[in-house]
């Protein structure tokens, strides 16, 4: 249960930063600057899971105080565009041996 909790709480940690990261820039960042500091966040948090509640109000607060640089509505045109792409690509050969 412990490396359980200690995992949630790593993933928690990097969603959090990688939310507000996205909402204020518009950028997403996938590989950690610094990995060991969301282990010990993790194993802090199993061994006191009080400690998320601080790590939580920091972005709550952050989140409210951050100008949103995303657009108020999705590409639609730009989404389908992409998903007709994907399918093109990796779908058409199967059709193709259905013919």
């Amino acid at each position: 249960m412990r490396r359980r909790t200690a995992k949630h709480a790593r993933h928690l940690k990097r969603l959090c930063h990688q939310g507000l990261e996205l909402y204020s820039t518009g950028q997403l960042t996938v590989r950690l600057e610094d990995p060991q500091d969301y282990r010990a966040f993790g194993e802090r948090v199993a061994e006191d899971a009080t400690v998320a509640r601080s790590l939580l109000r920091h972005y709550e607060n952050a989140f409210d105080e951050a100008r949103c640089v995303l657009p108020q509505e999705p590409d639609e045109a730009a989404a389908e565009s992409w998903l007709h792409r994907v399918r093109a690509h990796f779908y058409a050969p199967e059709a193709a041996l259905t013919r």
